[in-house]
């Protein structure tokens, strides 16, 4: 995640991860603090890394367990409480096909 905000408030991140046809427990979530890069528990299904700066990138990861289906969707969007004029490009979304 980059902030492309033109503001220097630095908000402070929620990036929740939804899946589908797959399963992850809370020791399955790579969840980095913004400020040291150390990593966090986080409150599955989100992970708040803490503030990012304008112009600097995060990363958040979750490890899935695949379960029913021919494939496994993660959904991950971000939020935060600061006001955001672009709200089209806050969720990424990946398929995985299992067979």
């Amino acid at each position: 995640m980059t902030n492309n905000s033109t503001t220097t408030t630095a908000p402070d991140l929620n990036i929740r991860f939804t899946l589908t046809n797959a399963t992850a427990n809370s020791s399955d979530y790579v969840c980095p603090l913004t400020s040291n890069h150390a990593n966090i528990n986080p409150d599955t299904p989100s992970c708040e890394p803490g503030g990012l700066a304008q112009g600097k990138s995060t990363s958040a990861a979750i490890v899935a367990v695949p379960g029913s289906g021919s494939t496994v969707v993660v959904k991950a969007c971000v939020t935060s409480a600061v006001t955001d004029p672009l709200l089209t490009n806050n969720c990424k979304t990946v398929s995985i096909p299992l067979s």
